[in-house]
């Protein structure tokens, strides 16, 4: 097997011993990204942003779920990191409660980074079972936002 296939295999199996549904590799002349979605899955689960990802160092990777029994239930992680807000201000509404069934493009919430708030639609319809992240606190990307359920 040559170099560049036994590289990717040993990330792979790092993803595997670490439960991580996403790697991101990235120096002068290269970036990998390697992504994949745990068996039961629906469509849509994990959402990835379109915005430029952050430069990060080699070894630095996107965080797993924070357990092995919380990775098996669907969910809508962070595609960046930044401050969650539920609201598009202080005085509106939050865009999704608990129990609530969302369509495909609506948004779910907002993550400001750099002063740009990005809004965080969902991929496919679902039901919201549990908002995880706290109003106007930090998230890390990779972290579990939302659990939800096919609708």
């Amino acid at each position: 097997m040559n170099a560049e296939l036994e590289q990717l295999k040993e990330l792979y199996e790092l993803m595997l011993e670490k439960n991580l549904d996403a790697l991101e590799l990235k120096e002068e002349d290269f970036h990998i990204k390697l992504t994949r979605r745990l068996a039961g899955l629906p469509p849509g689960a994990v959402l990835h942003s379109a915005h430029p990802a952050h430069h990060t160092s080699p070894a630095a990777a996107v965080p797993a779920a924070e357990s092995l029994e919380e990775a098996a239930v669907p969910s809508i992680s962070a595609p960046l990191a930044g401050v969650f807000y539920r609201a598009s201000s202080p005085t509106s509404a939050p865009f999704t409660h608990e129990g609530d069934v969302v369509s495909s493009g609506d948004t779910l919430c907002i993550i400001e980074a750099m002063k740009v708030m990005n809004e965080i639609k969902a991929e496919s319809t679902c039901k919201i079972v549990k908002i995880l992240a706290e109003n106007g606190r930090p998230v890390t990307a990779g972290q579990i936002l939302f659990h939800i359920e096919p609708a």
